[in-house]
């Protein structure tokens, strides 16, 4: 029993002191930019434990830094199945970078699944609830979308991308005075948004003002 006992308890000693820091010691290697390297510790790692998910997070950062996003996927997805958050593993940061995985790869229903979470997890982020309405948008969801977006802007009402977003989605729906509105705050807010540009003009040559449109 006692030689049970201190095996549990040396294991518990591995994970709770000594894989932080190497952990911490990965992380570190890819702020120095030293990839290789890091991809040799987080190996090492997964090695010992596979079912160490801060390791396969380090893992998956690691593939992103090397330009390798398909393997970084696979490895969030395996962190994901683990669990086991913390300092290491901070899951609003690691369910907002697998979001950003999904949609760069087309999987919406499961990056909006991710950021549904993190609406949960940070309600204070105006730019989860933005990210849910472009989501829903895509899938036809309009209604939904439009309440996501007013949520976004209400946690942030500079957001240039959150209002040319819902004013692309009034321009659709026809509802071109709340349209112009939002179009106009869009411009305002982020000037460089020649999309905000377009629909507004498209806006103006619809209701004959023709000068503005040119604008």
């Amino acid at each position: 029993i006692f030689g049970a006992g201190l095996g549990v308890l040396t294991i518990f000693v591995v994970r709770s002191v000594i894989a932080p820091k190497q952990l911490a010691a990965v992380q570190e290697l890819l702020r120095q930019e030293r990839v290789p390297a890091a991809a040799r510790a987080a190996k090492a790692l997964i090695q010992r434990d596979p079912r160490n998910g801060p390791a396969r997070y380090a893992m998956g950062l690691v593939y992103l830094a090397d330009q390798k996003p398909e393997l970084a996927l696979m490895e969030f997805k395996a962190a994901e199945q683990i669990g086991d958050y913390g300092p290491e593993f901070p899951e609003a940061r690691f369910r907002a970078t697998l979001a950003e995985l999904y949609v760069r790869f087309a999987q919406t229903e499961e990056a909006l699944t991710e950021y549904i979470l993190l609406t949960k997890l940070e309600p204070a982020e105006s730019k989860h609830f933005l990210a849910c309405g472009r989501l829903f948008d895509e899938r036809g969801k309009t209604d939904v979308a439009v309440g996501y977006l007013r949520r976004a802007l209400e946690l942030n009402p500079r957001s240039g991308d959150a209002h040319y977003a819902l004013g692309y989605i009034l321009y659709r729906t026809k509802h071109p005075v709340e349209a112009r509105s939002e179009l106009d705050l869009a411009i305002k807010y982020e000037p460089a948004n020649y999309d905000a540009y377009y629909y507004l003009g498209k806006l103006l040559k619809e209701s004959n003002d023709y000068t503005a449109a040119l604008l």
